[in-house]
């Protein structure tokens, strides 16, 4: 069933340092949900449930979140490979807060927070590294948003400037 999205799985940074066929295993323990869908459909929506972590395996989508006027800002783009929800899947939100729509036509799957993070039946070896993955890709991020709100802090260009080039 995920054979032929093989290639688009290994792309992605939670599969880092395991091996095809240990990632053949993986997803059949995981089972994750397969999802298609059409140009312009909401692959997951602000204030809808919140169902687990997204992998694009075909097409592209973007990453929207309404401000309190209605405008719609783009946060990120994601392409064949990318994954979504990573940072929303162990907080305390129960739902969404920002919107996936599809770009094109997308094939995704969907990984349950509590069979990434849960142990199961066969006590399969890959778990240890996919959670060390999965924090790996979420201190990145922590650390790139840290290093947006440092710039944003500073005032003058001049000293934005400078920070930059330091």
């Amino acid at each position: 069933m995920y054979g032929k999205y093989i290639d688009s799985i290994m792309k992605n940074d939670l599969f880092k340092g395991i091996a095809k066929e240990a990632i053949m295993e993986m997803l059949a323990c995981l089972q994750p949900a397969v999802y298609k869908a059409k140009k312009n459909d909401f692959i997951a929506m602000t204030g809808s449930s919140f169902n687990g972590i997204g992998i694009i395996l075909h097409g592209e989508a973007i990453v929207i979140k309404e401000n309190a006027a209605g405008k719609r800002v783009v946060m990120t783009y994601l392409m064949q490979g990318d994954m979504y929800g990573e940072m929303f899947a162990f907080s305390s939100l129960e739902d969404w807060p920002v919107s996936v729509q599809a770009l094109s036509d997308c094939v995704v799957i969907q990984l349950s927070k509590g069979k990434i993070i849960g142990t199961c039946d066969h006590a399969c070896s890959w778990h240890q590294s996919l959670i060390m993955n999965l924090m790996s890709i979420i201190s990145e991020k922590a650390l790139f948003l840290n290093k947006k709100v440092e710039y944003l802090s500073i005032k003058s260009m001049r000293g934005k400037l400078g920070k930059y080039f330091l």
